[in-house]
């Protein structure tokens, strides 16, 4: 009877003491669940960054006022081949508007090598909102093909403007393209599309490029100084302009390609959104049937690609709708932002990207969707 009665009780104890170990499990799995749901509705709206003394950068110069600099661009933009980063062209021009107008400069540079400018898109589009940019220098053509730069170069300068409204964008005409090639030509017509200035640092390596480049594509430090000398022109002119009352304003919104208006909606979705299992980035998307075009996106990655296979597969409620694999030939590895998939549908639910090595894993920064019109 008396034990009976104990196993009874044991029986009890030990339900109550699972009963509240499974509502704490289920409590923490919710949490866990809520804390890696991305509502899309929440990150697809034009955050376009304001503040008072707002005005761009030639107003801010000419008022000696600091000044917020953003490079996009690719290795050149970077400044690959320069011997330190105080002799690449960013910092040169940036050491020569503080002396030359007494503004501070603070600059910011989100080029990266390898890329072409669908890279500068969605560096621009994933840009914190915590800073606000008066200059932008864009700077892309090299790794480009020609079938989509144009579309992808007008995407940049889109972002920009829809980010900072008042922004001013200077656009460069890469000296290693030697000669002007139809890529040349077409950051020519939509910079003029938009009115901003081109500078070219074709002409000025004509006669002694050899002797500017490092490695026959990458300038040296003198060639690094003419990109920043021919910029510097560009940027007094534009002062003188402001400043005699003859500055024109840039031109509307209306696209140059009609198809660069779908860029203009674009959801991240970083990192930190995910949760990690492994090789593998899980999170439960939200609000994706309440799009317009959730069924017409293009997908793409931000993450490094090492030597030899890399592979990336992503699936969406248990169903693969995308999937990239490259063999890296190199001995370095390199950060890219590829394009995964384009015309996809996306459901609310399950979103997973898996990797196929834990270097690759480690560098994965985030995805990125674009989910505009696609006629």
């Amino acid at each position: 009877m008396f034990n009976r009665f104990m196993k009874k009780k044991i029986i009890t104890i030990s339900a109550l003491f699972a009963l509240v170990i499974t509502i704490f499990i289920v409590a923490k799995g919710n949490m866990i669940e809520e804390r890696y749901t991305f509502s899309a509705n929440d990150f697809t709206e034009y955050n376009s960054y304001s503040r008072n003394d707002i005005s761009g950068a030639y107003k801010r110069l000419i008022d000696g006022l600091p000044v917020n600099m953003v490079v996009v661009g690719d290795s050149i933009g970077f400044g690959t081949g320069a011997s330190g980063s105080e002799n690449a062209w960013p910092s040169l021009v940036s050491d020569y508007l503080t002396d030359t107008y007494g503004s501070e400069v603070r600059l910011t540079n989100i080029s990266m090598g390898g890329c072409d400018s669908i890279c500068g898109y969605t560096r621009v589009k994933s840009l914190s909102d915590e800073e606000c940019y008066d200059l932008a220098v864009i700077c892309y053509g090299e790794n480009d093909r020609e079938e989509d730069f144009g579309l992808y170069y007008e995407t940049i300068i889109r972002a920009l403007r829809q980010k900072y409204p008042n922004i001013d964008i200077i656009c460069i005409q890469e000296s290693s393209q030697r000669e002007y090639t139809y890529k040349m030509q077409q950051i020519e017509l939509i910079a003029e599309h938009y009115g901003y200035p081109v500078v070219d640092t074709i002409e000025p390596f004509c006669d002694d490029y050899d002797n500017l480049v490092k490695d026959g594509t990458h300038p040296n430090n003198d060639g690094y100084k003419i990109y920043a000398d021919e910029i510097a022109k560009t940027i007094d002119k534009m002062v003188e302009e402001q400043t005699s009352g003859i500055y024109k304003e840039t031109k509307g919104i209306e696209p140059f390609c009609e198809e660069a208006l779908r860029f203009d909606d674009f959801l991240w979705i970083s990192k930190d959104e995910f949760k990690r299992f492994g090789n593998a980035y899980s999170v439960n998307i939200s609000g994706m049937s309440q799009l317009p075009y959730s069924d017409k996106i293009l997908l793409l990655t931000d993450i490094y690609d090492f030597s030899g296979e890399n592979s990336i597969v992503v699936f969406n409620n248990s169903t693969k709708v995308a999937e990239r694999a490259i063999s890296w030939p190199y001995e370095f590895k390199q950060r890219h932002i590829p394009i995964l998939a384009d015309g996809i549908t996306v459901e609310d639910g399950s979103f997973r990207i898996v990797i196929n090595n834990k270097d690759q894993a480690d560098t994965f920064e985030g995805v990125g969707m674009v989910f505009g019109r696609l006629e």
